[in-house]
């Protein structure tokens, strides 16, 4: 009889242990499974459209058109998961953020995006209203130059499991701020700068400059 009770006693301690104890490598802050990697960009246009650039200009929505887009590090170069050969990005009122993904991005090290604007078709478009010789009108600029741009940001360990973004600025008010609207071509319709136009070479200039790294999160 001793004997049974002891071996009841057994059979339950064997069913109440568990097989496998619960492993304890997961990485906080992780938004996947084992595996997982990804590198996100996350473009944000300021001021939020529709916006006030300066005092009678307003920016209701912009293009960017970018071609042969990668990322640097100590990947390969090249790797096809890191790059795109082109992506348009449109800001719109209440959509004044873009996205640029790399959700296969191998392990390692980033700290450069490096793209062009243009080159095959537009470049880039702004549109808007401006007070120009004191009456506001709607403008438009669009270019077909291209533009190259390199984004330095601070250099970054990509590792599986983990999603890392990348927040870059887009400050459309630099970008126009030098524009002289009392010069600007009107068409009947719209102030026009468009690829031939002088007044352009200082929004081209000053576009490139206006796409910076933010914070890395």
């Amino acid at each position: 009889m001793r004997q049974a009770k002891w071996t009841v006693l057994l059979v339950l301690l064997l069913v109440g242990c568990p097989s496998d104890p619960p492993s304890g490598d997961g990485d906080a802050g992780t938004d996947g499974g084992a595996g997982v990697r990804g590198l996100v960009f996350v473009f944000q246009v300021q001021p939020v459209l529709p916006g006030q650039t300066s005092p009678g200009v307003t920016v209701d929505s912009l293009e960017l058109h970018l071609r042969e887009v990668r990322v640097v590090g100590d990947a390969a170069a090249g790797d096809p998961r890191v790059s795109r050969a082109d992506l348009t990005m449109k800001f719109l009122a209440d959509k004044s953020t873009g996205e640029l993904a790399f959700p296969d991005a191998p392990s390692g090290m980033y700290s450069r995006l490096a793209a062009r604007l243009g080159g095959t078709g537009d470049s880039y478009v702004i549109k808007g209203r401006a007070l120009a010789n004191g009456v506001s009108r709607p403008f438009e600029i669009e270019d077909e130059e291209a533009l190259p741009l390199a984004i330095d940001f601070t250099p970054v360990q990509v590792r599986a499991g983990r999603v890392t973004t990348v927040r870059i600025g887009v400050d459309v008010a630099a970008a126009i701020a030098d524009v002289d609207w009392d010069t600007v071509r009107f068409d009947g319709e719209k102030l026009k700068l468009e690829h031939d136009d002088a007044g352009i070479r200082v929004v081209r200039s000053a576009l490139v400059a206006a796409i910076r790294f933010l914070a890395i999160e």
